[in-house]
């Protein structure tokens, strides 16, 4: 039995007053379906599944496709409901070496409420 032990890295991640002053691209990773349901304003909906291709991230020349819209020039924060589909498509845009941060659509609710 092995003892798992997190090593959180706070680097990574946006807060909400950060998201919320407008620094950042904000791309939401959920699917089109609920993007269309709720999102941060400004968002734009780029689905984690577009990222994927059997079951590994696109290679470099999709992604460059896929990322095309968002400004090359600003920082951008991904989010999706808990974070795991956000970490998807934050991972792409680091393999092409942006500057991407990740954050929860559940803080947003929580703090818009």
């Amino acid at each position: 039995m092995a003892n798992y032990s997190p090593s959180p890295r706070p680097e990574l991640l946006a807060d909400y007053e950060s998201v919320a002053s407008g620094q950042f691209v904000v791309v939401d990773a959920r699917t089109p379906d609920q993007f269309g349901a709720g999102h941060i304003d400004g968002a734009i909906n780029i689905d984690y599944n577009r990222v994927m291709a059997d079951s590994w991230i696109r290679d470099d020349a999709a992604l460059a496709e896929i990322f095309g819209a968002l400004d090359p020039d600003r920082p951008v924060v991904v989010y999706s409901k808990n974070g795991g589909t956000a970490s998807i498509v934050w991972y792409a845009l680091t393999s092409q070496g942006r500057d991407a941060k990740l954050y929860t659509w559940n803080d947003w609710l929580g703090r818009r409420s």
